[in-house]
């Protein structure tokens, strides 16, 4: 199948109980990072120490079925599946096991199949 290009939104907390969303583009393409609004593949989500509560994923991907999560330049072992955080999906992934983020790391994704 032919790659398409989808969207994810990412709910940050910090340790002060403040959140945002983040816009995240996904390529579809196996080894391509997401990207941040910026254009760039990197972000440090807060200078305070916080999780990644939620990610709402437009599409599952046709070629790539997860992200590798990366922080600070290091793979984190973590992998998050395109088809368990779908916005349809009751009980995502991510909004059940959050991920914690050290103050003012920065964070990335690589596109897996």
């Amino acid at each position: 199948m032919a790659a398409a290009a989808f969207k994810i939104s990412m709910k940050v907390v910090n340790s002060l109980n403040q959140s945002k969303i983040i816009p995240l583009t996904v390529s579809d393409v196996n080894a391509a990072f997401a990207l941040f609004p910026s254009g760039g593949s990197e972000l440090p989500l807060s200078s305070l120490p916080c999780v990644i509560a939620d990610m709402v994923f437009t599409a599952a991907g046709t070629d790539t079925s997860q992200l590798r999560v990366y922080i600070n330049g290091v793979d984190s072992g973590i992998r998050i599946y395109n088809a368990t955080n779908l916005g349809t999906v009751y009980n995502r992934q991510v909004q059940s096991s959050p991920i914690a983020i050290p103050a003012g790391a920065l964070v990335k994704f690589e596109q897996l199949t």
